[in-house]
């Protein structure tokens, strides 16, 4: 009899300011796993209507079809997953959402940050997927927005074009970590860090 050692998953952070792409990037993914006959299921706030009801949608006019849930209970009750510290019913505080973004990057495999300037709250989690010894993946800045002088590609600058010395000091980490720091800077990028992520199994527990 053959037995087979079932596979286990993992959380990829997408983070990033406003208008920097996080939906896109989000319904991209999701389309490439459909492609590969892989099962998905994309949640919503129902509170988000702005486009579509059922479906998350992104600036730029792509959308997907998705479960609009009203409360965290919902997404259990459908199958999803609910990770927190907090019991339920605890009132949102400002500290909490850095602590979020801790326990996502040590869930997940990689962090992919799309844009941030320098005191960008994406950088919260790009710092602790450092810490615990994740990938943390930088799109390089398109050339219309260099041009543009946008102030959200402020830290991307840093991370894909800055020294060493300019790297640790944003992300506060030392030099060995910046070994960690992927920078994207085409589709085929992407693909090679999908593949990258889907067969690495050395993560070691956070701490």
């Amino acid at each position: 009899m053959l037995f087979q050692q079932p596979r286990g998953g993992w959380i990829e952070l997408i983070c990033g300011s406003m208008f920097s792409g996080k939906t896109e990037e989000l319904i991209r993914r999701v389309r490439r796993a459909e492609i590969a006959r892989q099962r998905v299921q994309v949640f919503k706030p129902n509170l988000d209507d702005r486009y579509a009801v059922t479906r998350v949608a992104s600036h730029d006019g792509l959308q997907f079809e998705a479960v609009a849930i009203e409360t965290a209970a919902e997404i259990l009750e459908k199958g999803g997953a609910l990770v927190t510290e907090y019991p339920y019913g605890t009132d949102a505080a400002q500290h909490q959402f850095v602590q979020r973004d801790r326990i996502q990057a040590g869930l997940s495999r990689g962090v992919v940050m799309i844009q941030s300037d320098l005191e960008g709250g994406s950088l919260h989690a790009s710092r602790a997927a450092l810490r615990y010894g994740r990938v943390l993946a930088v799109p390089r800045p398109t050339q219309a927005d260099v041009d543009a002088a946008q102030p959200k590609i402020t830290a991307n600058l840093v991370l894909t074009d800055g020294a060493p010395e300019e790297r640790m000091q944003l992300l506060q980490c030392h030099a060995a970590a910046l070994n960690q720091l992927k920078i994207i800077s085409s589709r085929d990028d992407y693909q090679t860090l999908e593949r990258e992520l889907g067969a690495d199994d050395s993560r070691r527990p956070v701490e």
